[in-house]
């Protein structure tokens, strides 16, 4: 195996992720009334290795300063509960898959290897 279909392969066997979690926030506004609202909070996108594991304590950390942010403006917004929270994973498409162009047909220019 050469070296550049190894590093194709490297790039193939990459996994993209990211978590999303959905909250119920609830407050009292100053008329006595229950105000409620559900936000998404979604992780940035990581790609990963086959060695490497997901990050679930940089997923937390990344969810509790979302919420912190919120409040931070003064909202008074309580967490009421964890609606839905999941994971997606996909594989890259950002793989280099060059194959280069057998001499016969390089040599006739009939051909563009893009």
């Amino acid at each position: 195996m050469t070296t550049r279909q190894r590093r194709t392969e490297t790039y193939v066997n990459l996994i993209k992720y990211y978590a999303e979690m959905n909250v119920q926030f609830y407050r009292t506004t100053a008329d006595g009334e229950l105000q409620q609202t559900t936000v998404c909070f979604p992780t940035s996108a990581i790609v990963l290795s086959d060695s490497a594991t997901i990050d679930i304590d940089g997923m937390v950390k990344e969810f509790t300063l979302s919420v912190e942010n919120i409040n931070k403006r003064g909202s008074n917004w309580i967490v009421d509960s964890v609606v839905d929270f999941h994971v997606t994973l996909s594989r890259t498409i950002r793989c280099s898959t060059f194959i280069r162009t057998p001499r016969e047909i390089e040599k006739r220019k009939a051909v563009l290897n893009i």
